[in-house]
């Protein structure tokens, strides 16, 4: 009875860690979350805290971070307030429409989840132009900022 107690602990202390990094997510326009996922492994105590995400993740993003001004909500996350932190909300500024903004999110999110590497240099398809732009993408712990194209200023949050 003891080890199917201890069983249903470690399955559902699993769940709630995959939960609490939202794992579960989806942003209304069907996009994945990408921020790294917490690393697990079979509790070996009884310790409560849950276990640490992986060294190439920020240690904590905020849920709400402190934009720049003139950063313009782009997608259903962003529009919506949904805590930030896990990559899904998307802000543009400067001279760029929203569906290249999400084109640059996407791109970002692809290349991120192929090499986990914060900071990237990406390229992105603007459907109102109908060109191919190459975005810096740099990352400040609390948002990552993709500068390119025509001026354009993308956040990622």
């Amino acid at each position: 009875m003891g080890s199917v107690v201890g069983t249903l602990a470690v399955i559902g202390a699993i769940a709630l860690l995959a939960w609490a990094f939202g794992a579960f997510d989806k942003d209304d326009q069907g996009t994945q979350d990408i921020a790294a996922p917490p690393t697990t492994s079979a509790p070996a105590t009884t310790s409560s805290s849950p276990s640490s995400a992986p060294s190439s993740a920020p240690a904590s993003r905020p849920a709400q971070p402190n934009l720049p001004a003139g950063a313009s909500p782009v997608n259903d996350a962003a529009i919506s307030g949904q805590p930030a932190g896990n990559f899904n909300n998307v802000y543009l500024s400067g001279p760029t429409s929203a569906e290249f903004a999400n084109n640059v999110r996407e791109a970002y999110a692809r290349n991120f989840l192929q090499t986990k590497q914060y900071n990237a240099v990406i390229n992105a398809y603007s459907p109102v132009t109908h060109l191919n732009y190459t975005m810096d993408c740099r990352d400040n712990g609390q948002w990552v900022t993709c500068r390119g194209g025509n001026d354009a200023v993308v956040y990622i949050a």
